[in-house]
């Protein structure tokens, strides 16, 4: 029986691994999508200063490609985060249930019947059935 109930935990503990990795992969490509934006940012850009300096002994137009790429770029940084905080969010918010999941089936009510034992506590039931007996 022993054997049992620890293959059992194993098999959890494989399954939240299999999970946690699956979302660690998720997050490690929402990082590193940004980061390879930011990289095509400072090279591209660099480049295009490089050759508005070469070209005209001064920076005139490369200013306006940076900033308006860098528009971009910040609203990609601000959905990178607001992807990784609302994992997190997430995350939390199903541990939280976890926790609560007694008190949750506690609360749970079948209004469908009224006189269920769901509905009503011991003291009802037994009102109902000297009603019923009468």
């Amino acid at each position: 029986m022993s054997k049992r109930i620890d293959n059992n935990n194993l098999n959890n503990t494989e399954s939240q691994d299999n999970s946690l990795m699956i979302e660690a992969k998720k997050r490690l490509k929402v990082k590193r999508d940004f980061k390879e934006h930011r990289n095509a940012y400072l090279i591209v850009n660099g480049a295009f200063f490089l050759i508005d300096f070469i070209g005209n002994k001064s920076i005139n137009w490369a200013y306006y490609l940076a900033i308006a790429w860098g528009i971009g770029l910040v609203f990609d940084y601000l959905d990178t985060v607001k992807k990784l905080r609302h994992r997190n969010d997430l995350e939390k918010e199903m541990e939280y249930l976890k926790r609560n999941q007694r008190y949750v089936e506690d609360k749970k009510t079948n209004y469908s019947n009224p006189f269920s034992s769901e509905n009503m506590n011991r003291t009802q039931e037994k009102e109902h059935a000297k009603k019923l007996d009468q």
